[in-house]
């Protein structure tokens, strides 16, 4: 099986804070039917399959340009089009089984902590 490579899934930006709050909402309720908890649900574990909106594609090193890596991309608005989001980085995650109460103690999870001083 071969995956799609995938692309941050803020790049390129977001017109609507809308649109993120729905597809979050809707992988988080599917994790959750399943009784599964991420823990780890940042920014960073959220991607996406730009195909429908980047169709030429983009340069593996420069991802502000197409393949030849000397044309800027020209991204199409993702407001209309299906684009794929997929939540990665389940290594901290955890599968409630059924008939059991659904807490969780202790996750641990990837919290960033801010230095003494920092703003």
């Amino acid at each position: 099986m071969v995956m799609s490579v995938l692309r941050k899934f803020d790049d390129p930006e977001f017109l609507s804070v809308c649109a993120v709050i729905y597809f979050v909402s809707q992988g988080l309720s599917f994790l959750h039917e399943n009784n599964v908890a991420h823990h780890n649900l940042t920014d960073e574990h959220i991607m996406m399959d730009t195909k429908s909106i980047i169709p030429t594609g983009w340069h593996f090193v420069s991802h502000f340009c197409e393949p030849d890596g000397m044309t800027k991309i020209s991204p199409l608005e993702r407001k209309h089009l299906p684009v794929r989001y997929y939540f990665v980085g389940f290594g901290n995650c955890y599968h409630i089984p059924p008939n059991t109460t659904p807490l969780v103690r202790n996750i641990g999870g990837n919290v960033r902590r801010r230095r003494a001083g920092a703003v």
